[in-house]
Order: structure tokens, then C-alpha cells, then sequence
């Protein structure tokens, strides 16, 4: 049995990828191929997590589960996608504590090793990774954390302070030649394909040339936010509680959708200045990922040019403040939100003053009942 295991890496389409997966099942069966996600899942993030937090078990069921689920449908390839696989110390600890930490990547090494004992032993496994240019990768990553997260709170390059260790591309990349052999590591440039990523992705990874029978019909992308909408929610971060951030997440996507404000507007993050010292400092990556001395593999930093068109952020204004702000209020004060956001307060303190009830709570959580609640207040909504 083949694995072939995506790592990403993060803001390189694979929304787009992993949803044409999940939505074209019947015919990759049809090829032999199976595609694994956790139930009710299109992406396999949530077993990366398990693995960077100590539940090897959780990991290690996961992949005997769909590798005989594969047998019983006479594949001979499980597919995997998980761009959460790649830096997961620096991404899940250094963003969720928002804090350095140390030898991150001695202890990524330390799981990817792991990971290798927890796939099955009759396993041929092959790690597909795509990269983009560092300071692009970085400035899509940090746009995408401050509209689903609320641990970032700083500037861009105090974003790159925390993740700095994920643009080491060739040093990340070499942590997974050492475990899984440097000829079942495959590279390919995200600059190169990005307009055509799913299609290169079945015919260099799949050897599908043909896609007549598949379609394209749940395929959508994590659309990147407006300048001044980030800077807003970025702002919001240093004030939301932890136990509201779940609704606060519809709330701002709701308030983005129905704002629609411009996003092709001020979208470097960075300097001409900025970008070039990065791109420096991460050069000797960035030519340890190209094959055969591939010129092509991220596309060429022009400083003058780039330095001519420069157009530094104004900053939020108070008019475009003042209309987010009220159109922020008026969602969150919406019946469905205000009980929503009552009951996680209530569930907080109960768990706190009565822990006894935690219990209860939990069950209630795997039971579904937790499930049900939040759709009918979704419906509120």
C-alpha cells in the first residue's frame, strides 16, 4: 500500500485541492486511490494536532483505520492532506502560546520521526509539499491568522518573529528527508503552478492526466482580507475572550462578507527594504528547495520596480473605523449571537465554579447535544 502524504504548506491552494479530494471520491475509487480525512472532516489537520500534542494513539488509529478501509475497497494509494503537518511545532505552539519556543525545530524532527512509527509498517510513504516565496508565504499566512485566529495581535514582521523558523524551508524539509528518504520527498514550486494547481497536483502526484469524469464543483479558496478590515480585527484580537472566540469568528466573517470591502487595495505588508533583507536572509532555502538549478522555482524580487510602486498602508481611518465599528455592534447584538456568546460565558463559569458539571458538559459535547444547540442558534442567526 502507497501513502501519499500532502503537507502543504499553508496558503498554497490547498482549501482548493484538499475540497476537489473529498468532492471527487467516486472517481479517484474508480483509479485505486482513497482519499482519508477524520469523519466529517475534508482535511487532516486535527491528526497533525494530535500528534504535536502527545495523542500518538488518535494518529496512529487514524491511519490503520483508512488503510483498511482502503484494502476493503481494493485501493492501492490512501491520499492524506494536511498542511497543519508542516511546522507543527512552530505553528501550533508559537501561535498559540504567542510566544518563542526554543529548539522548534529539533522537536518537529523529533515528531515527524514519530509520525514514521505510527503509519502502518507496509507502507510506502511519499510527502508531497508545495512552496512559495517566504515574504509572499509570509504576508498570506498572516492575513489569513488574523481573520480565523485571535492570537495575533502584532505587526507583520512581529508575526515573522513568531514563524521565522517555517520559512527555513530547506532546514524544515530536511527534518522529513531524513526520516521518510530524501527520494520519497517530492518539491514542487507553488509560484510555478498556482494557477494550476490542481491539475498539476493529479498529474505529477497522482499520474492522472485525464480529469474527464471529475469536477470542480466544491472548490473554493480562503480568500485573503482588506487591509483596514485587518487592521480592525487585529485591534479586536488584543480584546476578545477566549470562551467567545468561537462566535466572535462568525461574527467577523459575517461582518466581512457583508461589508465587502476592498481587498486588492495596500496588500504588501512589507517594504521594498523589508522584503529584499528577508528574501536575504532566507537565500540559502530558497536555493535548497530548486531542483537541478530550476531558476524558475520562485519567481525573481525586483527591488526597484517594487520600490517604485511602493504605496505604504495610511493607516485605518476614522471614517472607515467608525463604519466597521457600527456594523460590528449591530451583528453582535443580534438575538442568535447575544445568546450564543451568553451561553459559552455561562458554560466557562460553570466549569470553573462547579467542575463537577465539566463532566456533564463533556458528555453532553460528544453526545451531539452541543451540536444541536449551536444549530438552532445558527438558524437564529
Amino acid at each position: 500500500m502507497k501513502l501519499i502524504l500532502h503537507i502543504g504548506t499553508h496558503k498554497t491552494g490547498t482549501t482548493a485541492l484538499q475540497t476537489f479530494l473529498v468532492e471527487n471520491s467516486a472517481p479517484l475509487a474508480a483509479r485505486g486511490l482513497y482519499y482519508a480525512a477524520p469523519r466529517d472532516e475534508t482535511v487532516a489537520n486535527s491528526i497533525a494536532h494530535a500528534l504535536e500534542t502527545g495523542r500518538g494513539d488518535a494518529v496512529r488509529a487514524f491511519f490503520n483505520h483508512h488503510f483498511e478501509e482502503a484494502m476493503y475497497r481494493s485501493a492501492h494509494t490512501v491520499i492524506v492532506s494536511g498542511e497543519n503537518f508542516y511546522g507543527m511545532t512552530p505553528l501550533m505552539k508559537k501561535l498559540g502560546r504567542a510566544q518563542p519556543c526554543d529548539g522548534a525545530l529539533h522537536r518537529e524532527g523529533t515528531l515527524i520521526a514519530q509520525l514514521q512509527t505510527l503509519i502502518p509498517a507496509e507502507a510506502t510513504t511519499q510527502i508531497v509539499s508545495y512552496f512559495r516565496r517566504p515574504d509572499h508565504y509570509l504576508e498570506s499566512l498572516y492575513n489569513q491568522s488574523i481573520k480565523h485566529d485571535f492570537y495575533v495581535t502584532g505587526k507583520c514582521l512581529d508575526f515573522y518573529e513568531v514563524i521565522a523558523d517555517m520559512l527555513s524551508y530547506k532546514k524544515v524539509l530536511d527534518l522529513w528527508r531524513e526520516v521518510f528518504g530524501a527520494e520519497f520527498c517530492s518539491t514542487y514550486s507553488y509560484d510555478a503552478v498556482k494557477d494550476d494547481l490542481v491539475p498539476h497536483f493529479m498529474r505529477s502526484v497522482l499520474s492522472i492526466d485525464d480529469l474527464a469524469g471529475f469536477h470542480a464543483r466544491g472548490i473554493h479558496r480562503n480568500e485573503r482580507i482588506s487591509r483596514d478590515f485587518l487592521e480592525y480585527k487585529r485591534e479586536k484580537n488584543h480584546d476578545v475572550l477566549p470562551m467567545e472566540r468561537g462566535v466572535e469568528r462568525k461574527i467577523f466573517a459575517r461582518l466581512n462578507e457583508e461589508l465587502k470591502l476592498d481587498t486588492n487595495a495596500y496588500r504588501d505588508f512589507l517594504s521594498p527594504e523589508e522584503r529584499r533583507d528577508l528574501l536575504e536572509s532566507h537565500a540559502a532555502d530558497m536555493e535548497g528547495l530548486k531542483a537541478g538549478g530550476d531558476t524558475d522555482f520562485f519567481t525573481p524580487f525586483d527591488y526597484h520596480a517594487a520600490k517604485k510602486d511602493w504605496q505604504p498602508y495610511p493607516g485605518l481611518s476614522p471614517e472607515i473605523r467608525q463604519r466597521i465599528e457600527k456594523e460590528y455592534q449591530r451583528i453582535r447584538n443580534q438575538p442568535g449571537f447575544f445568546m450564543e456568546r451568553f451561553a459559552r460565558r455561562a458554560a466557562y463559569h460553570m466549569r470553573r465554579r462547579l467542575p463537577v458539571l465539566g463532566v456533564a458538559l463533556d458528555a453532553a459535547q460528544k453526545g451531539g447535544l452541543r451540536r444541536v444547540l449551536l444549530s438552532g442558534i445558527e438558524k437564529i442567526q
